[in-house]
């Protein structure tokens, strides 16, 4: 389980969600160093991140305003789930995504800290978005 940072954007939750809610907008958060071959629709979503295999979500619910629910699409490269959580902070939206795999010791000592940076940079991109 990676929970990263949580991060303050100013713009309410509203704005925010819509924003993410379209998964073509995630490419605009990506690295573009790190990230290559990204094709997507407002749905779903598969792209290479350098040193990884090529990583497909797909949208499975969404709660207005305050969570999306991404899985991985045909369990590539493994299943799991990824939720991103929008919370209502003083007129403004504080963001954090919460990934969840279930993965061997092994594949977790490899994945744990390109992940964890990746989601973090994804955030802070967020940020900087609005």
């Amino acid at each position: 389980n990676i929970v990263t940072e949580k991060s303050v954007i100013n713009q309410n939750p509203q704005i925010v969600f819509e924003f993410l809610n379209d998964i073509n907008n995630l490419e605009k958060l990506m690295p573009e160093e790190k990230v290559s071959n990204w094709m997507s629709d407002s749905e779903s979503c598969s792209f290479q991140i350098q040193g990884l295999s090529t990583i497909a979500l797909e949208k499975k619910d969404a709660v207005p305003h305050q969570k999306i629910h991404l899985s991985a699409k045909d369990n590539k490269p493994f299943a799991f789930d990824l939720i991103i959580y929008i919370n209502e902070t003083n007129n403004a939206s504080e963001v954090h995504i919460d990934f969840n795999a279930n993965v061997n010791p092994f594949m977790k000592m490899m994945i744990e800290k390109p992940l964890s940076n990746f989601f973090n940079y994804l955030v802070n991109a967020l940020e900087k978005q609005f």
